[in-house]
């Protein structure tokens, strides 16, 4: 199972990419837009995943909060 939309982009690139980025990175990095670490990876790193929906994964980068009206002044 592919789990990149790029035909040309194997998945060996993708794990890669994540197996360099956490032996060679010392900082925190955002990754956007891109698919699951492999399992290796998943199990060692501290990995965020967000979500579009408030009940799967973290909801954006801050806490979702109820919509407040403005104030008139």
């Amino acid at each position: 199972m592919r789990r990149t939309d790029d035909a040309d982009l194997p998945d060996s690139v993708v794990d890669y990419f994540y197996r360099a980025l956490f032996r060679r990175f010392t900082g925190q990095a955002i990754i956007v837009e891109n698919g699951e670490p492999p399992p290796d990876v998943a199990q060692q790193a501290q990995v965020y995943m967000f979500s579009r929906d408030p009940k799967d994964h973290r909801f954006g980068f801050f806490p979702v909060t109820p919509e407040v009206p403005p104030t008139d002044g």
